[in-house]
Formats: structure tokens, C-alpha cells, sequence
């Protein structure tokens, strides 16, 4: 209802808003009415299309749609048309648009009306000022800026979304759209069918044969192998329904219904495994038609068994063929692999196929003569036949890769099945390893030599199968070039220069020891010059292997030798004496230290201290550390001691005449020795025995050097080894008598060790002395012959000169 209401200074602008106001309620509300019946309508298709609605149902969802829309129209149009809307209203609308007014419209509003207010009749000429204010602020005001059309928007944006989207329905489905209008107001039609199934069985994916015929009121025929697998899949158009079945008859007449399993949107799926049985299915579901029935067959398939495998390795490694039960190939690479199989089923085809590799290989029939040498039960003549003695034997022969594979055998019946091995067979490489070289000698401490020593070669090689060639390199020089000097080659290698005189020629040598002792120069017969001092002779050690056609070369050992006078090399092994010197003091004051402790034992103990007191323990512990810190000091001693000894036999700086026997004895050791370390203390030792047995002459240098040697070894195995055990025997008894009679017997150890010591400090003293004044004699030599030079230069030129003054 329209209420008139009295004219104002701001009728105009109020009449104006409230126009505006009213036809944007009509507008929304049409806009929503419109949504909510296509919304409704649409929900209505939608049910009922995927549901089948019955009458009834579809009855109550009309009125139900009907009774919410009027209630809607009610509230949404009507409602907002009558609504009252006073100048007092609209002016509180603007206010709210325009909050920097502070209530001066609305109070403006309220004095220019014809109600009576509590100022009016005060002072009228303020009410006209504040009208005239009012007016003066609202003079730029849009009613529109009232009004928010967002709202309105989006509701006929969703009714236009909702009438697009039932465009689409009649383009896509117009019949099921015209249909459903009739449904709607009760009609009992049905739909166009919804549900299209048809079987497909996959051609790849098992071991059977189809023949589909063309028409399709026909059975799909299907060859299948005993025991195999058969998928049947069912692919549905339309309408997917909850659930497809499979109507399954079998041989003896019985019908059962199986469901299949929904795989994705619109297929299902169904696998029978291990089918010994023939049968026929079709499958139905939702409203669609049974689809055609396929009918199975089971017949045997071909089937490989009894496998035989025969290698034949390289002619290189020597090895005689094996034959083998099983699939398992285990070979050489380059071995010639053959695999033997029985088939019962008459064969057209078959293939080996390696998988990685991607080859395929055909099979061949084998002749009776090599068959009944296989399988002596299939030969001709024999009274009993085994189950299988009607198959046929067949082969198929590759060569045995490099890299692990497997391989499956592939059968095609003359029935047209075919066969594919279950599992595969691995094929397993044992490869040839590359040879293995090993450098005894020369070790670290012989890293620096005088031109003229013997430089001790010593190598041991090794392959699995035999080795072909053995060389080294030498270079002076890091950018020196060199031609390789063979150390040993097999003399039915091409291209043999053997410069081993003495290694078997007949044939190659799985294990192969060299010892070697020539000068350094010897390796550089082809070098520029001559080494001298001062320079540097680069090695590079390598061997081969016999594999053919490609034959392995081991790792390359790079290893080098120093050239430096004999002044330079005394000097550094005076050098190691004398740190060995400082080393030998430093472990004697730890054995006296430990020697110490244990005395303090010893009266603790003779006091009455009991034999299982924890501080006893303690301290026998507490020494027994100490006495593996001497044994490391004592084990580095004597390798320092023997590697400085043989840096003198080996460099020539002893003349002693019996030099030669000791070279002998070197020789004879590490020949029989090849696998012996680089200083190997077992050689000193022999070298000791032999003075002492009086098997060699006096030795000048050499001799000093072993009697070091000698007084080491002894502190090391007849005084710290067993004063160790004695101390571990002390600290496990548990009488006070037996514990102290063994710490006795630890101290006497103790003693003979810093005997030892002393000896050794002494002889160390000596030699340093001794040196110092060969060191000292030289020098004076070298000046000596300094001074006669000049001498001699001298006078010379006294004689040249008196002559040309004559």
C-alpha cells in the first residue's frame, strides 16, 4: 500500500530514492524466483532421469516444488512491493550512505515535516538554518549510490547459469528432455534405454585363441591352454549401472551368476584362473540386453620342460664343456651357451628370447643320435619309456653376454596356442677378472738410490685364468717418453720380445713372482741420457690378461725412485739413525717409568695388601699399557733398523768382502718369499743367525747395523712379549703369592728390556760418532784435493808464464 506522505524541501530526492528502491526489490525478486525454478526444475531432471521416479513420487516433488515457489514469490516480490517506506526511512538510508552528515538530514527532515517536533516553534530561524545546511550537503547526492547491485548480480548470473546449462540438456539429451516435461505432471513413459554392455576379451593377454564371428547373434569362440588364465571384460555405453554379472553355465549344464569388478568409469572386469573345464557365459546388468555368449575350449598347451644347459667357455680359459640340469646359466661371457628342452605338443614355432638384450632366438629340433645322448630313456631300443618319451627335443644356442640378463622360452602349437615360460631363467656372468698385480719392492724407505744401486724389482701377479704379458714403464722425467720393457711374456703371444729369459714359454701362467735386481739406468736403455743425480725415474707397473678377443690389463701401479749422490743418501739415513736414536731414549724412559710403577707394586704387595685388590688390578693394568706403548716404540725401531740395512747392502756403501754372500742371501729369501713384506723381518733375522753361526766373514757397516737389529728384536720377543703374558697371568691370580712371584718375573723382564735399551743407545752413539768422522775425513779429503787442484792450476800457469817471458 502506497501512504502519501506531506511536500517537503526534499520530496524530489526522497520520491526519487524510494522509486529506486522499490523497482530493485522487484528486480531481485524476480531474479530469484527465476533461479529457484530453474533449480528446482533441474534437480527434478536429474533425479528423475538417474532414479526412474514413480508416479507417485513424482507427484509429491511437483506439489512440494509448487508450495515452496509460491511461499517464495510471496516473500520475495510481494512482501518487499507493499512494504512502507517514510521520508523518515530514507533520510536514515542516506545518513548511512553519507556518514559525514552526522544526523543533520534526518534532523532537517524531521523540521520541514508536519509533525510536531520539540524545537519547532523555538526558533524558526534556526530550523531554516538547518534546512538550508541540509540542503547545501545533499546537493551532490546520487539515490543510486544507495542501492548495492552485487547481489542482484550474482542471482541472475546463477538463473542465467542454471538456463544455459538446461540449453545443454536439450542439445545433448532433447528426447529424454521432452519425455521427463510429460513425466513431470504425472505421465507413465519411459526413457530411451541407458545401458549398452558388450564383452571384449583382450587378444595379448593370455594363452588362448579367439575367433569372433561378424554377426552378432553369434558366440565368440575361444581356444584356450589348459590351466591358463582368461580375462573377460565388459565395456558399458550409457549409463553405468551399480553392477555387472556374469551368466556363467558350465560344462554340466549348471547356471551360476557371477559378479565382475567395476575397473574405472565404464569398464568391469572379471579373471577365471586356472581353467581345466570347458563353459559359456554372457553378462547382463542395469537395463541393457544379455550380450552374445562366448563359448571356451580347453585344449592342451605346449610346454617346455626337462631344461639342459650347455656351456662352452673360451678357448683361452682351457676349461672343458658342462652340461647342466635346470634353466640357471651361470658361463663366462663369450661362452657358447646352449639350451636344451622337450616339448610333448606338436611344435610350429618357438623363439628364445633374451629380455634385456631385446634378441630372439628360434629354436631347432634336435636329431635322435644327440637326443638319446641327452635323455638316454628316449633312444632307441630301450624296453621302458618315461612319461614324456613321445616329446620331441629341441635347442636353442647364443652366446653368453657380459651383463646379468634372463631369457623365457616362447612355444606356438600347431592347435595355435602358444607358451610362455611362467618364470624366466637367469642368465648370471662369472666374469674374468682383470689381473691382479701387487709391488713388494721396492717399498717406501728404498724411495731414494745412488745411480748405481740395485734396484729391487720385486712384483707377484695373479689371474684367474693366465697372464700374457708383464711390462714396466720408466720415465726420467714427468714429460719424458719412454718404450715399455717387458717383464714377462707368454711365448705364444703375438708380438712376443720376452726379455725374461728364464719364464716358461710354452704356455701362459695363472700366478707369476718376479725378483729383479738391476740399476735403475737398466730401464732406460731408450731414454735421451743417461740418469744422473739428482733426478727422478718415474715407474709404471702393468700386466695382461689372456681373455680374447679383448684381453684385460690390471691397474696401472705408478711408483718412483729418487737418484742422489752417496753424500746426500748417508746423510739421510744418519738422518732416520738419529731420530731412531731420539726414539730409543724417548722408550726408555717410559720403560724405566713402568719399571718404576711396578716396583711400587711389588712393596705395596709385600705389605699385605691382598692379591684381589682393585688398586692391584689397577695397576697391573695401568702397566700393562704402558708395555704396548713400548712394543709399538720397539716394532718401529726395528723396521727402521732393517730398512736402513738394507739400504746399505742394496745402495753398495759396505765394501766388506762377504757383501756378496749377504746379496746372495737376499736374493734366496725374497725369491722363496715373493709374498713377503717390503723389509721383512724374517731376512734379518736369517742374516743374524748366520753371523752368529759364523757362516759369514766380517762385515763393516752391514754387521754394526744387524747387531741393532738383533738387540731390538730381542727386547721385542724375549723381553716385552713376555713380560705382557706375564702381566695379563698376574693380573687373573687370585693368590697374593703366585701374583707376586709372576710381577717378579715381569720386573726381570723389565730389566733385560732397558738392557737392551742401553745397548742399543750405546751402538747408536757409536755409529753416529763414526760417522760424523767418515763425514769429517771426507770433507777433508774433498778439501785436500781442492788445494792440490789449485796447486797444480798454480803452477801450471807459473811454467806458461816464465816460458813466454823467456
Amino acid at each position: 500500500m502506497h501512504h502519501s506522505e506531506p511536500s517537503t524541501a526534499f520530496t524530489p530526492l526522497l520520491s526519487n530514492l524510494r522509486r529506486r528502491i522499490r523497482r530493485r526489490f522487484l528486480l531481485h525478486g524476480l531474479g530469484w524466483f527465476a533461479t529457484a525454478v530453474l533449480g528446482l526444475l533441474l534437480l527434478d531432471y536429474v533425479l528423475d532421469r538417474s532414479l526412474d521416479l514413480p508416479s507417485p513420487v513424482r507427484i509429491i516433488l511437483l506439489l512440494g516444488m509448487l508450495t515452496y515457489l509460491a511461499f517464495g514469490f510471496r516473500r520475495r516480490i510481494l512482501y518487499p512491493l507493499r512494504a512502507r517506506l517514510t521520508w523518515t526511512d530514507l533520510a536514515l538510508l542516506v545518513e548511512r550512505q553519507r556518514p559525514e552528515l552526522h544526523q543533520a538530514f534526518i534532523t532537517a527532515v524531521e523540521y520541514a515535516g508536519p509533525e510536531a517536533h520539540p524545537l519547532r516553534g523555538v526558533s524558526p530561524s534556526m530550523v531554516d538554518k538547518v534546512v538550508q545546511q541540509a540542503r547545501e550537503q545533499i546537493a551532490d547526492f546520487n539515490p543510486a549510490s544507495v542501492i548495492r547491485k552485487d547481489r542482484t548480480r550474482r542471482v541472475w548470473g546463477l538463473a542465467s547459469a542454471l538456463g544455459l546449462l538446461f540449453l545443454l540438456v536439450g542439445f545433448q539429451d532433447g528426447e529424454g528432455l521432452l519425455i521427463w516435461g510429460q513425466r513431470l505432471f504425472g505421465a507413465s513413459l519411459s526413457y530411451p534405454r541407458r545401458t549398452y554392455i558388450t564383452l571384449q576379451i583382450p587378444r595379448s593377454s593370455g594363452n588362448y585363441e579367439l575367433e569372433i564371428p561378424n554377426e552378432p547373434e553369434k558366440p565368440i569362440h575361444i581356444r584356450l591352454a589348459r590351466g591358463a588364465d582368461l580375462p573377460i571384460l565388459a565395456h558399458v555405453k550409457g549409463l553405468v549401472p551399480e553392477a555387472v554379472d556374469l551368466e556363467f553355465q558350465s560344462k554340466s549344464g549348471t547356471v551360476e551368476t557371477i559378479p565382475m569388478d567395476p575397473r574405472g568409469n565404464r569398464r568391469f572386469r572379471k579373471v577365471f584362473r586356472h581353467i581345466l573345464e570347458p563353459f559359456r557365459a554372457r553378462a547382463i546388468g542395469g537395463d541393457s540386453l544379455p550380450t552374445r555368449y562366448l563359448e571356451v575350449e580347453v585344449l592342451e598347451p605346449p610346454v617346455a620342460f626337462d631344461l639342459r644347459v650347455q656351456t662352452i667357455p673360451p678357448s683361452y680359459t682351457n676349461l672343458p664343456a658342462r652340461l647342466t640340469r635346470g634353466g640357471l646359466v651361470q658361463a663366462l661371457p663369450g661362452s657358447k651357451v646352449r639350451v636344451f628342452f622337450r616339448c610333448a605338443q606338436p611344435l610350429k614355432k618357438g623363439s628364445l628370447e633374451i629380455e634385456e638384450a631385446g634378441k630372439t632366438i628360434p629354436i631347432q629340433e634336435l636329431g635322435a643320435e644327440q637326443e638319446g645322448i641327452l635323455w638316454p630313456s628316449t633312444a632307441k631300443g630301450t624296453k621302458t619309456k618315461s612319461p614324456g618319451s613321445t616329446a620331441k627335443s629341441w635347442s636353442a644356442s647364443f652366446v653368453m653376454p657380459e651383463t646379468p640378463d634372463r631369457y623365457r622360452i616362447h612355444l606356438w602349437a600347431r592347435n595355435g596356442l602358444r607358451e610362455r615360460d611362467r618364470e624366466s631363467h637367469s642368465l648370471i656372468p662369472k666374469p674374468d677378472q682383470r689381473p691382479k698385480v701387487r709391488l713388494y719392492s721396492p717399498g717406501a724407505a728404498l724411495s731414494s738410490m745412488i745411480p748405481g744401486a740395485k734396484f729391487p724389482l720385486r712384483i707377484f701377479c695373479e689371474d684367474d685364468f693366465g697372464l700374457t704379458r708383464i711390462q714396466i714403464q720408466a720415465l726420467l722425467g714427468t714429460k719424458a717418453k719412454a718404450a715399455p720393457s717387458i717383464l714377462w711374456e707368454a711365448e705364444n703371444h703375438s708380438g712376443s720380445t720376452r726379455s725374461h729369459p728364464k719364464a716358461p714359454p710354452e704356455k701362459t701362467l695363472k700366478v707369476f713372482s718376479l725378483l729383479r735386481l738391476k740399476t735403475p739406468s737398466s730401464y732406460l736403455q731408450h731414454a735421451e741420457r743417461k740418469p744422473r743425480e739428482g733426478d727422478r725415474i718415474l715407474f709404471k707397473l702393468q700386466a695382461w690378461d689372456d681373455r680374447s678377443p679383448n684381453p684385460q690389463a690390471s691397474e696401472q701401479i705408478d711408483f718412483r725412485i729418487d737418484l742422489v749422490d752417496k753424500e746426500e743418501l748417508l746423510r739421510r739415513l744418519q738422518s732416520r739413525l738419529r731420530e731412531t736414536r731420539r726414539r730409543v731414549e724417548k722408550v726408555r724412559k717410559i720403560q724405566a717409568e713402568e719399571k718404576s710403577k711396578l716396583t711400587q707394586l711389588l712393596g705395596s704387595l709385600g705389605k699385605g695388601e691382598t692379591a684381589n685388590s682393585s688398586d692391584s688390578s689397577q695397576g697391573i693394568g695401568s702397566i700393562e699399557i704402558g708395555q704396548e706403548r713400548i712394543q709399538a716404540f720397539l716394532h718401529r725401531i726395528r723396521q727402521t733398523l732393517a730398512e736402513v740395512t738394507e739400504a746399505h747392502l742394496l745402495n753398495g756403501l759396505d765394501s766388506s768382502p762377504s757383501v756378496s754372500t749377504v746379496f746372495e742371501m737376499y736374493r734366496k729369501h725374497y725369491s722363496q718369499n715373493p709374498k713377503a713384506p717390503s723389509t721383512d723381518p724374517e731376512f734379518h733375522r736369517l742374516l743374524a743367525k748366520a753371523r752368529r753361526n759364523g757362516e759369514l766373514g766380517p762385515l763393516e757397516l752391514l754387521g754394526k747395523l744387524s747387531d741393532m737389529f738383533q738387540i731390538a728384536e730381542e727386547a721385542l720377543s724375549q723381553g716385552n712379549n713376555p713380560c705382557r703374558q706375564v702381566l695379563s697371568t698376574a693380573q687373573a691370580e687370585i693368590s697374593g703369592k703366585r701374583m707376586r712371584e709372576e710381577l717378579q718375573k715381569a720386573l726381570l723382564l723389565q730389566g733385560r728390556i732397558l738392557e737392551g735399551l742401553d745397548k742399543l743407545l750405546s751402538l747408536l752413539e757409536d755409529w753416529n760418532d763414526y760417522q760424523d768422522l767418515v763425514r769429517m775425513t771426507r770433507r777433508l779429503r774433498d778439501a785436500q784435493r781442492d788445494l792440490l787442484e789449485r796447486l797444480d792450476s798454480k803452477r801450471s800457469n807459473t811454467k806458461k808464464r816464465t816460458r813466454r817471458e823467456r
